[in-house]
């Protein structure tokens, strides 16, 4: 029997398909209000099984990332605490978005980065004067995708980082999964790194500590799904479905930029967690 292939970027996915039983992966869930944060730690004798990186996998999960009022406030609080843990205490952050914001489902990266406060360029006297005491050095890059630039992501990324030597390099992108539902519901945070354009077939270069020798947290947001996979596992057939199709919903553009809004929000909030939340609102 020819083994089914479930593509999908979320470890959650992974572990459900599988059964959730696997040896080496631990997974447990915290409710928090309407907000569920799943969090899956896979050791090194599980990942090859699961096709994932060893490490920490922290899936939040809502009723709609699009969504405001105080549901939208608790998202951005919970996310900003879940990065925080995963923060050096000292040193600059490099936040990279990654990325083409011609792409309605391929922006989330971009218009992150865009509402990121850049603060590596401020020295402590003009800080200090600024009513900025205690501000993090935090630097934003946006390496743009090869097909336009002729460099790769990794590349671009592993060269910033060797000029600068941040403590973390912090990067935002597009994901794919295989339940469409899930879309506009789902963030994804890993300390594994990442493979620009894995989920949609088109595979870039391993982003990780391994290959750029720089702390590497990925924060990622499910845009279109596997249309093979989804058939699939919701018992259709797989004939008649092109190679590498993906859908999204028509909803998508909102989702995405209340998704870039919400995580450049809880990235602020994380890295300068010494200022005033209003202050920071005002800044970006």
């Amino acid at each position: 029997m020819v083994k089914t292939i479930i593509r999908t970027d979320l470890a959650i996915e992974e572990n459900e398909h599988i059964g959730g039983k696997l040896k080496g992966v631990r997974e447990v869930s915290e409710k928090i209000d309407n907000i569920t944060v799943n969090r899956i730690n896979i050791d090194e004798t599980a990942a090859e099984k699961l096709n994932k990186h060893s490490g920490e996998y922290v899936t939040v999960i809502c009723d709609e990332i699009n969504k405001n009022g105080i549901s939208g406030e608790l998202l951005v609080e919970i996310l900003s605490e879940e990065i925080k843990k995963l923060l050096p205490e000292d040193g600059t952050v490099m936040v990279c978005g990654f990325g083409n914001r011609d792409i309605t489902p391929d922006a989330v990266g971009p218009l992150t980065a865009d509402k990121v406060l850049a603060t590596r360029h401020i020295d402590r006297n003009t800080a200090r004067g600024l009513g900025l005491d205690g501000i993090k050095s935090v630097a934003v890059c946006l390496p743009g995708v090869m097909g336009k630039t002729g460099i790769e992501t990794k590349e671009t990324v592993k060269c910033l980082s060797d000029m600068i030597r941040p403590a973390a390099v912090i990067v935002i992108d597009a994901l794919a999964l295989s339940d469409i539902e899930k879309i506009g519901k789902v963030i994804q945070i890993t300390n594994t790194g990442i493979n620009p354009g894995s989920g949609v077939g088109n595979c870039r270069k391993e982003i990780s500590e391994e290959t750029i020798s720089t702390k590497v947290i990925a924060i990622g947001v499910p845009t279109v799904a596997d249309a093979e996979s989804f058939f699939i596992l919701n018992g259709g057939k797989k004939e008649g479905i092109p190679e590498d199709f993906m859908v999204t919903p028509k909803n998508i553009d909102s989702i995405v930029n209340k998704a870039s809004e919400v995580i450049s929000m809880a990235l602020n909030l994380a890295l300068q967690d010494k200022l005033d939340s209003e202050f920071l609102d005002a800044l970006t």
